[in-house]
């Protein structure tokens, strides 16, 4: 069997999961030495090396990708669990705020002046806008990283 028909069989049964211990090991030696270039081959090494790094440096390279995202990501989950605790909080003692026509809970504060919410409102609005584009140009850049990566 001429060594790409081989080389193309063995990086198919590795994508299905199929391989025995001796074909990933004639699959691996194949990579390393064939001159053959095509985006399955390149495909095939990029997996294989991955899986074959230590955890401690696939644990880093996932890091650098996706760490600062996952940061953004659970101050935006820790922003709206609180924005949600506050409104069932609010729900649940309407009865004694039933005479202000607007009010707002901050740290068990209650706060009536209009004016006054609508300040914290569009200040945190702001930081919410902020945040989104941060985390926006920040999933950019990881998909732009993921994106050489295959090129």
């Amino acid at each position: 069997m001429p060594p790409s028909l081989q080389l193309s069989q063995l990086i198919d049964l590795y994508f299905a999961g199929l391989t025995t211990l001796d074909q990933e090991q004639r699959l691996r030696h194949l990579l390393a030495t064939t001159t053959e270039q095509s985006p399955m081959i390149d495909e095939a090494r990029a997996v294989i090396s991955f899986a074959a790094m230590p955890a401690a440096e696939k644990s880093a390279a996932r890091s650098n990708i996706f760490g600062p995202f996952m940061q953004r990501v659970a101050a935006a989950s820790i922003v709206i669990a609180a924005l949600a605790g506050g409104i069932t909080y609010i729900s649940n003692h309407t009865s004694e705020l039933s005479s202000s026509k607007c009010y707002a809970m901050v740290e068990g504060t209650v706060i009536n002046d209009d004016n006054a919410i609508e300040d914290l409102m569009l200040s945190q609005l702001s930081l919410m806008g902020d945040a989104a584009d941060d985390i926006d140009a920040d999933v950019n850049d990881d998909l732009r990283l993921i994106g050489d990566i295959f090129e």
